[in-house]
């Protein structure tokens, strides 16, 4: 009877074993950044949040680029680029002393961007009061005017090109590391980071 209690026992302990082995297994497969319901890559990370070193395993820092904050510093050091002066980014500083992502979309303006917003406060005020009679306009134009407004569409498109500096990048994925925050925090049309990292891989695609 003694022997049949301790084998009982015994496989309860070896059973208790693998299900917190499951359990523990099963809770890797997950992302470890918050929020974040993707597969991991390697180590506790997905690939949209997991350091774009090579056999680095540490979480993307919040710093604009697509490595932790470590190597982002060695990256910079190693290129020798003026980064952004945006504090905590140091994607490389493009339009004056900022960034693609924080200097202020109006061409030839390099003044930093108002938060929330894709220009800065001079711009942004003028968009503001301009924008009733912009409205207005386009409800009474005419089809001579609806055809400059295509070819000015057109216009407009090759300064979003421009925008993402779509063209500098060799791959889809690489183009969505480094961009996707970008889509997600300016575009309007994306509920979650996910659905903005696809998009941007459809955007390169779409250009090349």
């Amino acid at each position: 009877m003694k022997k049949m209690f301790m084998y009982v026992l015994m496989i309860a302990i070896t059973v208790t074993m693998l299900n917190s082995g499951f359990i523990t297994v099963y809770a890797k497969t997950t992302c470890a950044h918050a929020g974040c319901d993707r597969g991991v890559d390697s180590g506790s990370y997905c690939r949209l949040h997991k350091c774009g070193k090579s056999g680095c395993n540490s979480e993307k820092g919040g710093n604009g680029t697509i490595y932790c904050n470590r190597h982002a510093s060695e990256y910079v050091k190693s290129e020798g680029y003026k980064t952004c002066s945006v504090s905590g980014c140091m994607k490389k500083a493009t339009r004056g002393s900022y960034c693609s992502s924080h200097a202020c979309m109006r061409g030839g303006c390099n003044n930093k961007r108002v938060e929330g917003s894709n220009l800065c406060s001079t711009h942004e005020s003028k968009s503001t009061t301009t924008s009733l009679s912009s409205k207005t306009t386009k409800k009474n134009s005419t089809s001579k005017y609806s055809s400059t407004k295509k070819n000015s569409s057109k216009s407009s498109t090759k300064k979003k090109y421009d925008q993402y500096d779509v063209y500098n990048y060799k791959s889809a994925q690489s183009f969505a590391d480094d961009k996707y925050e970008e889509f997600y925090d300016y575009e309007d049309d994306y509920e979650d980071e996910d659905e903005a990292y696809d998009a941007a891989e459809d955007y390169w695609r779409d250009h090349h």
